[in-house]
């Protein structure tokens, strides 16, 4: 098929051809980057938190300010014991008898020679009413009635010294039963029942209820710190209560042996349940204050000593004291409340400084 246009037509077609194609070459098909997004690193720190000191902890029982160990003297054997341990007594009351088969016999010698001089003084007297009456009847001479008179003297002097003698064998008798010297507690009994002691030997511990002391043993390094007349805190457990007590004895450690003080406290505030539990002395181990701290964030210098490095990079000289659950437990000159310190590693510290200033760029 044949079209005819016109030269002006074509013209027209072929400027809107060369317009096309110059404006499909001017498209821009280059890709735009992306702008590089500054990827800002948490720096790693942490803080430390005041706590209370730990404390060295030391063992001691509570007994009584003034206590007695009570004993017999004469041998015996325990017959009753008529108290238990822990038993509350009062003053004068029967604690034990025992037996003693010699001092039984001696009482029962001194009673037969009691027996005898009694016996003697009634002859005597009857003799001397007999003699007096002839002597008024002038029966009898002088003599003979200032010999009955002496006989009778004698009698009466004999049955007195009997009498004595059976007393003191009665009493020492007697002392083999033990009694409560003092209103007290039983703290320990020695001896049980059917066991025999000897004289002097102890049979029975009473403690009595009033002031309450505790002894402890202490090394050296912390007796030091201690005098007498100081007050010191003390915990016991049973009660879950601190009470306050006073240093009143501190006797220096024997010359063989452990190097260990034996300091004595009195308690300030005590009830009669106390005795005999166990209480805690607690010394602190510093003065200073004491903080609670991650274990990241203390280091180590090649000495040793150890510090700790704030996000200025300042170190703070410290004391590694002890552990407390996952923390560790420092003490130092400085007041490092609210400082915000440094946990990353020593290698990376640099590094995180780094990124944390200037940020990093894919």
């Amino acid at each position: 098929m044949y079209f005819n246009r016109s030269p002006k037509s074509q013209l027209a077609a072929l400027s809107c051809i060369t317009f096309l194609v110059l404006l499909s070459g001017c498209e821009d098909n280059t890709e735009i980057a992306p702008e590089k997004q500054v990827q800002h690193t948490a720096r790693a720190i942490t803080y430390a938190k005041p706590v209370s000191p730990p404390s060295k902890v030391f063992y001691g029982k509570i007994q009584g300010s003034i206590g007695y160990d009570i004993a017999s003297f004469s041998d015996g054997r325990v017959d009753s014991m008529l108290v238990k341990e822990g038993e509350y007594v009062k003053k004068g009351q029967l604690l034990a008898k025992l037996y003693s088969p010699s001092l039984e016999a001696v009482v029962l010698q001194r009673q037969a020679q009691l027996n005898a001089a009694i016996t003697a003084a009634d002859d005597s007297v009857r003799e001397l009413k007999r003699v007096t009456n002839l002597h008024q009847k002038n029966l009898a001479p002088e003599a003979t009635l200032e010999q009955a008179q002496r006989a009778a003297q004698i009698a009466a002097e004999s049955v007195l010294e009997a009498k004595a003698l059976l007393s003191q064998a009665r009493n020492q008798l007697k002392d083999i039963s033990i009694f409560a010297i003092e209103d007290g507690l039983i703290a320990r009994l020695f001896a049980r029942e059917g066991q025999f002691v000897s004289s002097s030997e102890p049979i029975i511990r009473l403690e009595e209820i009033g002031k309450q002391k505790i002894q402890f043993s202490i090394p050296e390094s912390d007796a030091f710190k201690l005098s007498v007349g100081d007050t010191v805190q003390v915990f016991i457990r049973a009660s879950k209560k601190t009470f306050k007590a006073k240093v009143t004895e501190k006797a220096i450690p024997k010359l063989s042996g452990p190097s260990l003080f034996s300091v004595t406290v009195e308690l300030q505030a005590h009830t009669p349940q106390s005795l005999g539990l166990t209480a805690q002395l607690r010394i602190p181990l510093t003065e200073r204050q004491v903080y609670s701290i991650d274990a990241s964030a203390v280091r180590f210098m090649s000495d040793g000593k150890s510090y700790l490095l704030d996000d200025n990079l300042r170190h703070y000289a410290i004391e590694i004291l002890a552990t407390r659950q996952d923390k560790l437990l420092i003490s130092t000159a400085a007041l490092i409340q609210g400082i915000a310190f440094n946990t990353s590693p020593e290698p990376t510290l640099q590094k995180n400084l780094m990124i944390a200033k200037e940020g990093t760029y894919e």
